[in-house]
């Protein structure tokens, strides 16, 4: 797996997206085979996830999933860090 954006990984290889300074809102990109990644984590929480093709980011959304975050929390997941 490659990285790029705001993306630090951490001694357990989890990928964390890291807000940039000033800003609630974090964005990213993780490169999977051919397929590039958008990750988005909105102020409010809410997960918005783009794939496309990997070389020709930004030409054509492949696939798109959108997690708001009252469904996560719905669900049990919790975040550790907030």
């Amino acid at each position: 797996m490659s990285q790029n954006g705001n993306f630090v990984e951490d001694d357990s290889d989890i990928v964390t997206l890291e807000a940039a300074s000033g800003n609630s809102e974090r964005t990213g990109w993780v490169n999977v085979g051919v397929h590039a990644v958008c990750l988005k984590l909105t102020a409010c929480g809410s997960l918005f996830i783009e794939v496309e093709p990997r070389g020709n980011e930004g030409t054509k959304v492949l696939g798109r999933l959108v997690v708001h975050k009252q469904d996560a929390v719905n669900a049990g997941g919790s975040d550790p860090d907030a």
